[in-house]
């Protein structure tokens, strides 16, 4: 998903990648990097379309293990006539774009023997082809085609073999102007380029068919690459842009193009037919638009059919460019430890930091701005001994890297209070240069990331807020805290085995109840923080009808999953359900020993409830939540069942002196009843919408 908000307006466009494949031992080195990106940045596409066009069983093997291991990649197999096709390819490329002119929608082509890319194909490039409409396809610097090898020569000056020179840029003139009324006057008609034109008008006979200088221009760029690494200096295959009004047709290895503008362009001229030259001469002679190469972002061809014909494959090309991803892989790592800052989110073991929620809001939003900064990011959780046992969060544990002594040591010299911390965050250009090397900063109940929405130098970077929070959040569990087995055993088997079989005819919904520090076995508390008791009978009432309209005709079982503070709610519950005979259809799934508060709970033997009430929560149908607590909000956002709903249903619990905990700044309504709940110290929201309950 790409934000682009020229203009102050912003507007979302799904990102699509699209590839007619495949060939395993080109596409094995193109997956490297789209592999690589994609674990970098989850918004830098939103899926990989792969149209498979091969009969070779180890390639269908390769495809069909990319489709089952990435769930970004869907694999199209073509039909004709009811019957799967694999090597009709013009017939199977044709086809494809009917389904790639989605409104809305960038799709980026890449052949599968693309076996370079940089990072910025999918941040500058795609700015560049949203922001410049108007032409039918954007290209990149493309190494190995044999306009842009033209243009290297003759433009940039380039020597790409000792004594062979490509001159397509230069005869490709007369052979345009010759074909261009002949083009001009079939509009919507299908041409054959060779009944037009020769071969080598079209096909560079050095660029194009010349073995000895395509190994020549690998070498020089992979031996370029490579130094240029080093000295962190790559701009000799750069340039700005070339606008190609002479309807060059340059190979479409690699090219972008908006589904809208496929969507119109086929309503004017149809559909497309043999894609190459329709993209880059018929088109652009048609329509008057012509196509553009920015030349800003740079991509590795590996070889046209013909090289391959004349020996490619037998030289050690292939095996050098996969070897080149290695090194720049490492040579980046080793730049990257030497010089990259540490962020430790650090729970002070002399302070009370907070709940269970209050701890995962603040490290999330500590992992997502170490991301965003480029720091290495590490979770120092003071008693770990209640936490070990039950996650696996290994790849980011403090411990591993200093002793409790060193980070206590630490946190006297490199401790940031949250109050300079936020300062930084909504005032300072670049939150690295303010930050030590290692960088110690307390977990608190406070989700830092809203204060760089206030950021002038990092709002306009960020996405829409909600589109941030669900993905943030909807990979925490999958990545940075893993629930191991002794905690998914506490999981109730029926919450288990709807996971296991979405299809069953039950619905599990969730309940959590945050009633206050009154009921729970804790060390104090704030005798305003608490709900009455004839409220909370009142709300849950009002709820069990809710849910029961909303589901009972849907399913034959309607399960209650209930998480509360308040001890005596499951009996309450309990009494209703036994009292209304229609409420039969519930059953109430609930692990009957006291919540803990990780920070106050005065006996910690049942810590293991809190943890499996959460990821429970997690994995429920539906949710209702408490407003105010974190442990509800998170395990909402975290819940993958509710990841495309557009609000969350919000309990609210009415408690006096209540300061606003958490995830975002809504104005609540009291949901239990219809009257509304007004209180000016919370501002207009950054997040999605609420519903009521009444």
């Amino acid at each position: 998903m790409y934000l682009d908000n020229q203009d102050g307006n912003n507007k979302y466009y799904r990102i699509v990648l699209v590839s007619f494949a495949g060939r395993k031992c080109t596409m094995s080195i193109l997956m490297k990097y789209i592999e690589k990106y994609k674990n970098k940045n989850t918004d830098y596409f939103d899926e990989y379309r792969i149209f498979v066009a091969t009969t070779i069983k180890e390639d269908l093997d390769y495809l069909e293990s990319l489709n089952n291991k990435f769930d970004w990649i869907n694999l199209v197999y073509t039909k004709k006539d009811d019957k799967i096709i694999l090597d009709d390819r013009n017939y199977i490329w044709d086809a494809s774009y009917k389904t790639c002119c989605q409104e809305d929608t960038v799709y980026l082509k890449f052949d599968d023997d693309i076996i370079f890319l940089e990072e910025n194909i999918f941040t500058d490039f795609i700015k560049f082809r949203i922001r410049n409409k108007e032409h039918p396809l954007v290209f990149p610097a493309i190494i190995n085609n044999s306009f842009t090898s033209w243009y290297y020569e003759y433009q940039k000056k380039i020597e790409i073999h000792p004594t062979l020179k490509t001159k397509i840029g230069e005869t490709w003139i007369d052979t345009s102007k010759r074909i261009y009324p002949y083009v001009k006057e079939r509009i919507g008609q299908q041409i054959k380029i060779g009944n037009i034109t020769e071969t080598n008008e079209v096909l560079c006979p050095v660029a194009w068919g010349n073995l000895d200088y395509v190994v020549s221009l690998h070498n020089m760029f992979i031996n370029d690459i490579k130094n240029n690494n080093n000295n962190n200096n790559n701009d000799k295959y750069k340039f700005h842009e070339w606008r190609l009004k002479g309807i060059q047709p340059v190979s479409i290895s690699c090219c972008c193009w908006l589904g809208d503008n496929l969507k119109k362009y086929t309503s004017m001229v149809g559909e497309v037919k043999d894609d190459e030259p329709w993209w880059t001469i018929w088109l652009p002679v048609w329509t008057g638009y012509y196509n553009i190469i920015y030349g800003k972002t740079v991509v590795g061809h590996y070889a046209y059919y013909k090289q391959r014909e004349l020996g490619l494959d037998k030289t050690d090309i292939l095996e050098k460019y996969d070897s080149l991803f290695d090194y720049l892989e490492n040579n980046n790592q080793n730049k990257k430890n030497a010089n990259q800052k540490i962020m430790i989110a650090y729970c002070d073991p002399s302070k009370k930091v907070g709940g269970f929620g209050d701890r995962i809001l603040g490290i999330i939003s500590m992992k997502y701005i170490a991301d965003l900064i480029g720091s290495k990011f590490l979770i120092y959780w003071s008693n770990d001994k209640d936490l070990k046992p039950y996650f696996n969060y290994d790849k980011y544990d403090a411990t591993n890297h200093y002793t409790d002594e060193e980070l206590v040591d630490m946190n006297r010299v490199n401790h940031m209070s949250s109050d300079i911390f936020i300062y930084y965050l909504k005032n300072i250009s670049n939150l690295n240069d303010n930050l030590f090397d290692v960088q110690l900063l307390p977990v608190l109940g406070i989700n830092y990331i809203l204060y760089l929405y206030q950021n002038k130098n990092y709002k306009n970077k960020l996405p829409k807020y909600d589109i941030l929070l669900k993905e943030i959040y909807s990979s925490f569990l999958r990545e940075v805290f893993i629930p191991k087995q002794n905690i998914l055993n506490k999981i109730p088997k029926q919450i288990k085995n709807k996971s296991c079989n979405p299809n069953n005819n039950t619905i599990i919904v969730g309940l959590q109840f945050r009633c206050g520090d009154k009921y729970m076995d804790i060390i104090g508390y704030d005798k305003n923080m608490w709900t009455d008791v004839k409220i909370i009978k009142e709300i849950v009432n009002n709820l069990l009808k809710i849910i029961f309209e909303k589901y009972e005709s849907k399913y034959d079982k309607i399960y209650l999953f209930l998480t509360t503070d308040y001890y005596k709610l499951y009996d309450y519950i309990n009494q209703v359900r036994n009292s209304v005979p229609i409420y039969k259809k519930f059953e109430i799934l609930y692990d009957n020993r006291n919540i803990i508060h990780i920070d106050l709970s005065s006996n910690k033997k049942d810590i293991d409830k809190l943890y499996s009430d959460f990821i429970s929560l997690t994995m429920c149908d539906d949710l209702y939540i408490t407003y105010d607590s974190n442990l509800g909000r998170i395990s909402s956002l975290m819940n993958l069942n509710l990841y495309n709903q557009e609000y969350r249903n919000i309990i609210h619990l009415p408690r006096k002196n209540l300061s606003l905990k958490g995830i975002s700044t809504e104005k609540f309504y009291k949901l239990s009843t219809k009257k509304p709940y007004n209180d000016d110290s919370f501002d207009d929201s950054l997040w999605n919408k609420i519903i009521t309950l009444s």
